[in-house]
């Protein structure tokens, strides 16, 4: 992580929240943080959060994107992130919307983008 240019972190919501693996992976990001809370990552780190969740609102779960955004820009990392509402498995044949495919391509050239 400390050597990537950029992150790419996909989470489903699960029971209101982000899943079991990617909250262990955010609570070493602790890791990142010095003595006197000093950042210890390099600067112009870039990450896109997204963020999948089988309810239709991509507002419903707007506070779990505002959670990674602080978590990630308090070590210095730029974020942008991605809500795909209604993304259940049990929804056969669930795409993403134009909106979040547009949103997904505009992460992408962000993140092509140098620092």
């Amino acid at each position: 992580m400390k050597e990537a240019d950029a992150w790419v972190i996909g989470t489903p919501i699960y029971m209101g929240h982000v899943s079991g693996q990617l909250k262990l992976c955010l609570d070493r990001v602790y890791g990142f943080m010095g003595p006197n809370r000093a950042n210890r990552l390099p600067p112009g780190k870039k990450a896109v959060i997204a963020i999948t969740q089988g309810m239709q609102d991509p507002e419903a779960y707007k506070n779990v994107a505002e959670l990674l955004f602080y978590t990630l820009s308090r070590r210095g990392v730029s974020v942008r992130s991605i809500v795909a509402g209604g993304m259940s498995s049990a929804m056969a044949g669930s795409a993403l919307t134009k909106d979040v495919e547009d949103e997904a391509k505009a992460a992408g050239a962000w993140l092509a983008q140098a620092s």
